[in-house]
């Protein structure tokens, strides 16, 4: 590997340096994901420039040249009132070119076939956009997958049989089917450039419900209907939850009795460094049609991640990732019932499993932090913790951030990078 020297300005370093730290990432690492991004995006440019060649049915490069302006000009129309004020207006360059993408290879959707990228101990699947939480789909072949990166597009559904990724979002021609008496209080449909938790709602006919948090145009839960049963699957956007400020959203969980609930890491701007430290920073906040928002009394935690709910809806489980905790707090009784077990790393999302245990994902352990992704199952009743998979950060995979049991592997994915880790479940 070369060793690149570069001058940046102190103010530039400092800055990045602050959001490498809330990423549990380092400016190294930072410049390296960009490099490899940009030059796994001008290989996937010629691979799509020979595709547009194969499927151009004889149209001259007058036509395609045409074409493609035109679909720029008015996608970047449509995005530049959808930039993100605190981020100082990003462009959504991915977005935009999946969109591109999906009008030029399949219309309203974009499907790559499986890529081979293992590594030596570990296999992968390709193809993604910092894909920071997963989600198996019951009864299904498909795995839903998010895309964390600002500007990413947001949503992918994986087919487990051959390993192929579609990108749902962004779309061609966004399917939209607003459900105003459920979500009134939502201004409308925006783009959705980016997803960071996600959550399929218990189900088992063919439409199911997809909850996502949010971070482009608005900090909110966005809500979509999911078709299993067409291939790949159909999404259609059918409303969102707008949070108050200055929540910032995480993870989100569908409640039994309806609604959903979502932990808020930290109010939106607040420094990540108490957290690290055990202070608390943030809470669960349950919403509700026709309600809207409130806080659930007791859950305020240091950097409350990833959440699950019992089947019954009697307990949240919480990712306590400033603590390096997992956290189970009784909802809707008095008073209120709280127990916290500590774990070897700092939890980041939680998943239940078919069997009832929870799948643990996180970053570090307490002797070496943030060096390693980590894995543990969780008995929900005992509140006992059984790490299954440890694995040094490296440059094929790091930061694993989420895990689900695949048949018989688990899947681990990543806030940043493009594959998800599978590892043979033991």
């Amino acid at each position: 590997m070369k060793n690149v020297t570069l001058s940046v300005d102190e103010a530039v370093l400092r800055t990045v340096r602050l959001y490498a730290a809330e990423r549990g990432s380092t400016v190294s690492a930072l410049v390296r994901e960009f490099l490899n991004g940009l030059a796994g995006k001008e290989d996937r440019a010629r691979r799509a420039r020979r595709r547009i060649a194969e499927v151009g049915f004889g149209l001259s490069a007058q036509v395609l040249q045409e074409f493609y302006v035109t679909v720029v000009h008015k996608v970047q129309v449509r995005t530049t009132g959808f930039e993100r004020g605190r981020s100082g207006g990003m462009t959504k360059t991915l977005a935009l070119l999946g969109l591109i993408a999906g009008v030029v290879l399949h219309g309203s959707a974009a499907e790559v076939g499986a890529q081979d990228c293992s590594a030596a101990d570990v296999e992968f699947v390709c193809d993604q956009v910092g894909p920071e939480d997963l989600f198996a789909v019951p009864g299904t072949p498909w795995v839903l997958a998010s895309s964390y990166p600002e500007g990413s597009g947001g949503l992918r559904v994986i087919d487990t049989r051959d390993l192929t990724t579609t990108a749902l979002l962004p779309a061609a021609s966004p399917r939209e089917r607003f459900d105003r008496a459920t979500y009134g209080s939502c201004p409308g449909p925006v783009a959705v450039d980016n997803t960071h938790g996600l959550y399929v709602a218990p189900g088992t006919g063919p439409v199911r419900t997809v909850y996502a948090t949010h971070h482009g145009a608005r900090e909110s839960v966005e809500v979509f209907e999911l078709d299993v049963g067409t291939e790949p699957p159909e999404l259609t956007w059918i409303g969102c939850a707008v949070a108050p400020e200055p929540l910032n959203l995480n993870s989100v969980v569908a409640l039994p009795d309806g609604g959903f609930a979502a932990t808020s890491f930290r109010d939106l701007g607040a420094p990540i460094e108490p957290i690290m430290t055990g202070a608390f920073s943030g809470a669960i906040w349950e919403w509700r049609p026709g309600a809207g928002w409130e806080m659930v009394p007791g859950s305020e935690t240091s950097g409350p991640n990833g959440i699950e709910i019992s089947p019954d809806g009697r307990w949240f489980y919480v990712g306590g990732w400033g603590t390096q905790s997992f956290v189970r707090l009784s909802r809707g009784r008095t008073p209120i019932q709280r127990a916290e077990v500590a774990a070897e790393f700092r939890i980041d999302n939680l998943r239940m499993q078919p069997d009832g245990s929870i799948l643990a994902t996180g970053q570090g352990s307490r002797d070496a932090p943030m060096t390693t992704s980590n894995v543990a199952r969780v008995d929900p009743e005992t509140l006992t913790l059984e790490e299954i998979i440890r694995r040094p950060n490296d440059e094929t995979f790091a930061m694993g951030t989420t895990a689900i049991e695949v048949g018989d592997e688990i899947w681990v994915g990543s806030l940043q990078g493009d594959r998800i880790a599978r590892f043979p479940a033991e």
